[in-house]
């Protein structure tokens, strides 16, 4: 699999990646005279063009070779049939209706639930959930970190796959976070308040520098400098102020958690490119890694979740902390080549 990690070239692999789909899925019935020269003419075009055909042509290989049941267990992520080609196709990703617009043409049952679990499978839910949030101002790709000064002169560190956007005016300050995690440090301005919404609630800066995580059905805050504070979209009146060293959580629910005492520097190794879980669940530890690594990791059984993890990783070796959740918990995988990983209980899948 090629690894891309600067963000114009993820997005060129992308749009490649999508059209090798388009094509394979064309190719598994017969292709007329015209598709065949289009796409001779769409492979000679670009280098990278052949590479992603390849990529995804060695993924469907591998995908064919698994057993139904594992088939099945993808199902309930993509949203198509993978297998079973009498089925219909409930769901369409954004990216396949783009494809099958551009090139004119309508593609039913198999052929399109295979177009479109390509493009979710090969390269990742994370892109083609809303694009990966394509409008927001700004947008880092796999592994990537970065830092950007907004335009009040407040420094905010982005952790991989994350995405944020901004909307200052005379009054107010405003940052969504999208996804991911960032650290702000925040420039006093006491005419203009400053305040972060993500996922279920906001967090308002009170002269500070602060975490924030967002995880798929929970947000955690940390607070390095000062103060925030924390209230959710369902009971905005009723806030939390958390204090420097202290973190704490919101759900999906509305509900806030109990401030607790929070180790920064374990909180903030991202920024020095670790990653330290201390009595985490599986389930998040799973979240982080996906974000350092290209392809998809999924826990398969339900009750492996809440399974907790203590483990130092460098995210420059995201694989290494996949081999030694194996090795020290009660899970097993199936490598669908370096695209997807299920994680299972036990030592064999069936």
């Amino acid at each position: 699999m090629a690894v891309i990690t600067n963000e114009t070239e993820q997005d060129r692999w992308r749009e490649a990646s999508s059209e090798a789909s388009y094509w394979i899925a064309l190719s598994a019935e017969e292709m007329s005279a015209d598709d065949t020269a289009r796409f001779t003419e769409w492979l000679a075009t670009d280098p990278l063009h052949e590479r992603a055909y390849q990529d995804v042509a060695r993924f469907w290989g591998a995908l064919d070779r698994i057993p139904p049941e594992d088939a099945r267990q993808l199902d309930q992520y993509v949203e198509v049939p993978v297998r079973n080609p009498s089925e219909t196709v409930p769901v369409e990703s954004s990216s396949t209706t783009r494809l099958l617009r551009k090139h004119g043409r309508t593609i039913s049952g198999r052929r399109l639930a295979l177009v479109a679990a390509s493009i979710v499978l090969v390269l990742g839910v994370w892109w083609v959930a809303g694009a990966f949030h394509m409008t927001a101002d700004y947008r880092t790709a796999t592994g990537e970190l970065r830092s950007i000064t907004l335009d009040d002169g407040t420094r905010v560190d982005l952790g991989p796959r994350t995405a944020l956007s901004v909307a200052f005016d005379a009054g107010f300050r405003k940052v969504t976070l999208h996804e991911g995690e960032a650290f702000f440090q925040v420039a006093p301005d006491a005419a203009r308040p400053f305040e972060v919404e993500a996922g279920w609630g906001s967090i308002n800066a009170l002269g500070t520098a602060f975490n924030v995580h967002r995880y798929a059905d929970h947000v955690m805050v940390m607070v390095s400098e000062h103060a925030v504070r924390v209230a959710t979209t369902a009971d905005p009146s009723n806030g939390l102020r958390l204090e420097a060293g202290n973190r704490v959580r919101y759900d999906d629910t509305g509900r806030i958690g109990t401030a607790e005492a929070a180790d920064t520097r374990r909180e903030l190794a991202w920024k020095r490119q670790r990653l330290v879980f201390e009595n985490q669940p599986l389930e998040d530890v799973i979240e982080d890694l996906n974000r350092y690594r290209s392809g998809w990791i999924i826990v398969r059984d339900s009750t492996l979740k809440r399974l907790s993890i203590t483990a130092s990783v460098d995210t420059g070796h995201p694989d290494r902390a996949l081999r030694m959740i194996e090795e020290t918990l009660p899970v097993s995988s199936l490598r669908i080549t370096d695209r997807v990983v299920l994680l299972s209980r036990g030592t064999t899948f069936h």
